[in-house]
């Protein structure tokens, strides 16, 4: 059973995977891997086959598959939505309140 010249730089975490695979390690099940290892790199690139590979040698996976890498690929950061606690409006005797149009259009002449 070979590795593919595209998936060299990850020969020793393919071989390591594949000691602490669960289930068969039969020819079929080495070639699934390598096609889905195939996949994972032509759609994202080497370094999400080592950390698809890192992650199925921690989680003892049967195999890894590229709905795995969807599962479980870094989120981006949600923004948080600015909230303002009513009690952050300062009042000054020259300006009122100053901070900015209020929800009601008509109160903005009030302030």
């Amino acid at each position: 059973m070979s590795i593919p010249a595209e998936l060299e730089p990850q020969s020793e975490l393919i071989r390591e995977f594949w000691k602490t695979k669960k289930g068969s390690r039969g020819q079929v099940a080495w070639k699934l891997l390598i096609g889905e290892l195939e996949k994972i790199r032509a759609a994202y690139g080497l370094p999400v086959v080592a950390e698809q590979l890192e992650l199925a040698i921690n989680g003892k996976w049967q195999g890894v598959t590229l709905k795995n890498y969807e599962q479980f690929k870094p989120k981006a950061a949600a923004k948080e939505p600015e909230h303002r606690h009513p009690a952050s409006r300062v009042f000054t005797a020259a300006k009122g309140f100053d901070d900015g149009p209020t929800a009601n259009p008509a109160l903005n002449e009030l302030f």
